[in-house]
């Protein structure tokens, strides 16, 4: 195995990168570089969720220089052997493979080099599997709770002159996350419509099920916009309000949700009728189609 080095500009894209992850309650990050082969592997992440204390989910991604390489484990499993509260700070970790055969990986954290193991997790690699990482540096945090602007924006296009929203004051979101509620801004004369959620960004069950509560889980009243779910698990929050088209209101429900890559929406409404795909939706039975260009952009035209 040979040893590479990042540039000054390499290094700070890294840790842009790195530090968009640190943004969650309940999440430790673990940093390293891994070089093998000839190929860097940069942005070397472990992230802890734990909603179980002493059964936490881990994910672990690589991408690399030169090359498609992208390695993504999810829920290793393993343990703390002590509270987060007191395992945070520096930390050394090494990353192995633990049976090469079966393509599963071992990673161990120590508090202090060559110490005494903290946690211990396996889980199966693909891609990962011929490596090594030996007293690589780290850090455990807990980070602090933040308020995010979370956008998300409709745009009207054939036929439609104005789209407006009004809050209904009924919201979920996970507990222990920041709430600054919802503003509205108006573009375009009033065909484009960008709604701000002023909250945290935690996943978690309790929001996706009020939200499904909304239309009884009936997937053909959501739809979700890119890396969105039918009937979204888990969702960072919802909130609920009137959503009106050309002076047409519908009562509405929204949820921001997220995979490895995008902050998501969905949208549910028991006036709407959604596509097969649930990407796409009418209201007033066809009156209006909507449907998602992104993550979080919207367009909205009528249908004639």
């Amino acid at each position: 195995m040979t040893t590479a080095e990042l540039t000054k500009d390499e290094k700070t894209e890294v840790n842009t990168t790195k530090n968009e992850n640190k943004d969650f309650v309940g999440e430790y990050p673990a940093e390293g570089l891994l070089a093998m082969g000839g190929f860097l592997f940069y942005g070397l992440g472990c992230v802890f969720v734990y909603d179980d204390v002493t059964l936490p989910t881990l994910r672990l991604s690589a991408d690399g220089f030169g090359d498609d390489f992208d390695a993504d484990t999810s829920e290793m499993i393993g343990a703390f052997n002590d509270v987060p509260e007191n395992l945070e700070g520096e930390c050394w970790f090494d990353l192995k493979a633990a049976e090469f055969e079966e393509g599963v990986i071992e990673l161990k954290i120590m508090k202090t080099k060559n110490g005494p193991v903290v946690g211990r997790f396996t889980g199966d690699s693909e891609g990962l599997g011929e490596s090594i990482l030996r007293n690589k540096k780290g850090k455990l945090e807990i980070p602090s709770t933040k308020e995010h602007n979370n956008d998300i924006i409709f745009e009207g296009k054939d036929g439609i002159e104005s789209i407006e929203f009004v809050y209904g004051n009924q919201y979920s979101i996970t507990a222990g996350q920041p709430w600054g509620g919802v503003e509205t801004t108006s573009g375009n004369n009033g065909s484009k419509l960008t709604i701000d959620v002023g909250a945290g960004r935690k996943n978690n069950k309790e929001p996706a099920q009020w939200y499904n509560d909304t239309v009884n889980s009936d997937t053909t009243k959501m739809f979700h916009s890119r890396g969105g779910n039918n009937v979204p698990k888990k969702l960072h929050f919802a909130f609920n309000g009137v959503l009106s088209i050309n002076g047409d209101s519908f009562n509405v429900s929204m949820g921001q949700g997220e995979d490895f890559w995008y902050n998501n929406w969905h949208i549910a409404s028991p006036e709407m009728v959604s596509t097969e795909s649930r990407t796409t939706g009418t209201f007033a039975n066809g009156k209006y189609r909507i449907w998602s260009t992104d993550s979080y952009h919207f367009k909205i035209s009528k249908e004639f």
